[in-house]
């Protein structure tokens, strides 16, 4: 499945406000573990073993554990005023964002 099929199918899915979203990034689980295991090192230094190189590295590092290449969903109002992008699925393909859109439907109904 490409973008333009993602959008489509969550537009079918979710309406005009469907959004899919390609990092176009390199998350492979490999990536994700290596970043976890790097944190792990890095999330309990403190003082002076504390770089700011280190300190930025760390919270780079924070994000890319739980980061996935595809993700789905829809833009969302937040309190009235601001809207969002609402992750309803992510993964490492466009089908396991969708089939985790669908657990996620699915609990909620």
């Amino acid at each position: 499945m490409n973008t333009k099929q993602a959008l489509a199918q969550a537009r079918k899915r979710w309406g005009k406000k469907a959004v899919v979203q390609d990092i176009k990034l390199d998350t492979s689980p490999e990536r994700r573990e290596q970043a976890r295991k790097r944190y792990a090192e890095l999330k309990d230094l403190k003082g002076d073993a504390l770089t700011p190189e280190l300190k930025k590295e760390r919270d780079n590092i924070r994000s890319w554990q739980w980061t996935f290449r595809f993700a789905v969903g829809r833009i969302e109002s937040i309190a009235g005023a601001f809207e969002a992008f609402w992750v309803k699925g992510q993964g490492d393909t466009w089908e396991q964002a969708f089939a985790e859109a669908d657990a996620k439907d699915k609990k909620a109904a």
